[in-house]
């Protein structure tokens, strides 16, 4: 059974893919649904603000930027839709050298979309809680699923599913788990 309402937190949205994506199943499927992005970076605030004002749905996407850990959900939001937090966090550990061309912004904007630091596992699970999201759904990084249980646990959050993303049905290796 459907919601009557949702209302989908999209943390550390980056281009606003994963929420943009929910939100076109749910105009599919005839639920009304608000989209709240949140991102700390300049560069990944522009493209999915830009990405949400071409989507067609506008009034019902809204993207901030800041912290995710600082975010609350806005005046706005309904308090008794369901709320569903998705994150495709960033999972590797500093880069030790990073190489690649680009601007002292650019260089930031690469770090804060590839290193746990700009958003640990900890403060999603806690500020999705804080937010009273009723699921939270993760895509990690292949099946390293050891740091996603063990911060689900220390927040209170149980697991019901995980599986497995393949890039190709060649290649029995996953290169993502995802988790709700």
């Amino acid at each position: 059974l459907a919601p009557a309402r949702l209302e989908i937190v999209d943390a550390g949205a980056g281009t606003g893919l994963l929420g943009l994506l929910m939100k076109q199943e749910c105009a599919k499927a005839n639920i009304t649904c608000s989209l709240y992005g949140v991102d700390l970076d300049d560069c990944a605030f522009s493209v999915a603000s830009e990405n949400y004002r071409q989507a067609g749905w506008a009034g019902e996407l809204n993207m901030s930027q800041g912290s995710f850990e600082d975010w609350s959900m806005p005046p706005g939001a309904s308090a008794d839709a369901f709320r569903i937090c998705v994150c495709n966090p960033p999972y590797s550990n500093p880069l030790a050298d990073n190489k690649k061309a680009g601007s002292a912004e650019v260089q930031l904007s690469r770090r804060r979309a590839l290193e746990q630091e700009f958003l640990p596992l900890g403060t999603i699970f806690s500020t999705a809680g804080r937010c009273r999201c009723q699921q939270l759904w993760i895509l990690w990084q292949a099946d390293e699923d050891e740091p996603v249980l063990r911060a689900a646990d220390a927040e209170g959050w149980r697991l019901r599913k995980a599986f497995r993303l393949r890039r190709s049905i060649r290649r029995p290796t996953c290169f993502a788990t995802a988790f709700w």
